[in-house]
């Protein structure tokens, strides 16, 4: 389609949605155009072309070709909301509509075009567009606007979700609003200023002197024959340790030049010495050396994952299933059937399945480990037993088996003593931090009573970052601000009573309720609806009465929007690129 005349056709494609709608609201009807001789075949006409008459009807077949999809969410919106405006009696502001089309008009004019009409008239020619027609599809916009507005301002009453939100605002969850102060001693290491970075780094080569020790004695301990998996899951630093300190063949570039020379240095089961890398100590040891190979072959996959979203068979139907499709498989080969042949007509390997299960040449992990190891020993030319691996069952016909050396890949173990801060910070207080939290939050408390000044305190020794700043205070606390136990104690607190300390999952709070009300909506509901009545309508509120709307209605999509689909520019708003103001 000819690029140009596409803000055109947006436009009328917008206009023609537009004129659905006139009934529902009162709006003047369309009144219609030349009508063509019933001999052409009937229907109103919209255009004559060098003699040639072209119906609306004909017309409208272009245009839902070309825009159907991109504007259907769009369509459905301005038909749910003009539907709902005549439910509810809703008649648009024909004067407010106005003021904003003008207003619109006129800041175009005065921004981009020094206040000349013409000019404006020549930018839209350009795009193919004319001023009235530009002015139509802003009119359009303008009342959807308006009516949403009108009606979400109608349906603001007493129990209306914008009232209650704006109770919850002013007054407090349920009518209590609270202002709160708490200082924070947490439990979390991350967060405690326990073991500071200062002490850390006056203290880092003892630390390093200490680790090596500790090295040492594992050292010593395996080669008396302790297990290596054992005590990495005992001693090591590493994330890895809970799996024994295996890092399989992901080491390589991770701990620092030093760690992969000794790697390459070791034999299989070999065990290194104490080997400093970029954030500490490594024992290492080689466990095994995957051989480098390329294979070239074919295979067949018989699937055990579900075919699809709509597959509601259970596993063990699933499993069940393929079992006797792999049945079929074996009994075509065995009956003399070409593998490829069966591949083209039986395998779930999508990748593959067109092109008879030839797989090229390929190498470790392309059908997964449970082939891998199936492979090493498999003979040439023939077809394996079946493998099961997490997709299914594979049948692969192995035609070659190269070694190449060059992709060998040693499998690593370490044990990992670090030096890093976070580590060490994590070692010195494991164990031992729910304590000194708790006797620190103690002493604060005490200082509390004592009659010390609170938001100093709390400005300097709180570790809830969010309030420090304002000396531990939230003006308008929530239940979920510090979590159940805060709001629990908070709950039989008075205002101005003693502080008291309270546990929950981030550490220990000493927390105090400096002011307390209570507000019972009944009270306060017409002061509440005089304030919203003059309120604007916000963007989200907008949003949210539409979703309401598209939520309760029963919409049958018939055509699914492309979602690689571009996105043209709407025909009030021509793309530009010098601005990206979207005006002409």
């Amino acid at each position: 389609m000819n690029k140009s005349l596409f803000p055109l056709l947006i436009l009328l494609c917008v206009t023609v949605l537009a004129g659905c709608d006139t009934e529902a609201n009162g709006d003047e009807k369309h009144k219609g155009g030349p009508k063509a001789d019933p001999s052409a075949g009937g229907g109103e006409i919209v255009v004559v072309i060098d003699g040639r008459e072209i119906t609306r009807e004909a017309y409208e077949d272009v245009l839902y070709t070309a825009f159907a999809e991109n504007h259907l969410e769009a369509f459905i919106e301005d038909e749910l909301v003009n539907a709902q405006a005549k439910k509810m009696g809703v008649q648009p502001d024909k004067d407010a509509i106005d003021k904003e089309v003008q207003k619109s008009v006129d800041t175009l004019l005065k921004t981009r075009f020094g206040g000349s009409e013409d000019a404006l008239r020549r930018a839209l020619i350009e795009r193919n567009m004319s001023l009235e027609g530009w002015k139509k599809d802003l009119r359009a916009k303008a009342r959807r606007t308006n009516l949403i507005d009108l009606m979400i301002k109608k349906t603001r009453d007493g129990d209306s979700p914008s009232v209650l939100k704006k109770f919850e605002q002013k007054y407090g969850e349920d009518g209590k609003k609270y202002r709160v102060r708490h200082i924070l001693i947490s439990s979390k290491v991350i967060n405690t200023r326990f073991y500071p970075k200062s002490q850390y780094e006056t203290e880092k080569a003892q630390i390093e002197a200490d680790l090596k020790e500790q090295g040492k004695k594992l050292l010593t301990q395996l080669n008396s024959g302790a297990d290596f998996e054992a005590l990495a899951k005992a001693n090591s630093d590493d994330f890895t340790a809970s799996r024994g300190g295996s890092l399989g063949e992901a080491w390589k570039g991770r701990f620092g030049t030093e760690f992969d020379s000794t790697v390459n240095r070791l034999a299989i089961g070999q065990t290194s010495g104490l080997v400093k890398g970029r954030r500490g100590f490594h024992i290492i040891e080689v466990t095994k050396i995957n051989k480098g190979v390329e294979y070239s072959g074919s295979a067949i996959l018989i699937s055990t994952a579900p075919s699809g979203p709509a597959d509601s068979r259970s596993k063990e139907d699933r499993d069940k299933a393929a079992l006797e499709k792999l049945t079929q498989v074996q009994k075509a080969l065995a009956g003399g059937k070409d593998f490829m042949e069966v591949a083209k007509e039986f395998s779930d390997d999508l990748s593959t399945k067109s092109r008879g299960g030839e797989l090229g040449t390929f190498g470790r992990r392309r059908l997964g480990k449970e082939v891998d190891a199936a492979l090493e020993n498999a003979k040439i030319g023939a077809v394996t037993a079946p493998i099961k691996s997490p997709r299914g069952h594979w049948l692969v016909k192995l035609e070659g088996r190269k070694a190449v050396p060059s992709k060998d890949r040693r499998v690593v173990r370490h044990i990992f003593l670090s030096t890093e801060y976070d580590d060490v910070k994590k070692r010195r207080l494991e164990g031992t931090l729910e304590a000194k939290a708790k006797a620190k939050a103690e002493e604060v408390l005490a200082k509390v009573k004592a009659g010390e000044d609170f938001k100093k305190l709390a400005t300097d020794l709180t570790e809830d970052a969010y309030t420090r700043k304002a000396g531990g205070e939230y003006y308008n606390y929530r239940r979920t601000s510090l979590g159940p136990e805060v709001w629990e104690a908070i709950q039989k607190l008075g205002p101005g009573k003693e502080a008291v300390l309270v546990e929950s999952k981030r550490g220990f709070h000493v927390v105090q309720v400096m002011e307390k009300s209570e507000t019972k909506f009944e009270d306060v509901r017409d002061e509440l609806l005089a304030e919203l009545a003059g309120a604007q309508v916000s963007p989200a509120d907008s949003r949210s009465f539409l979703d309401g709307l598209k939520a309760e209605a029963k919409v049958q999509r018939k055509i699914v929007p492309d979602p690689k689909a571009p996105v043209e520019p709407p025909a009030s708003q021509p793309a530009d690129a010098d601005t990206g103001s979207g005006a002409p």
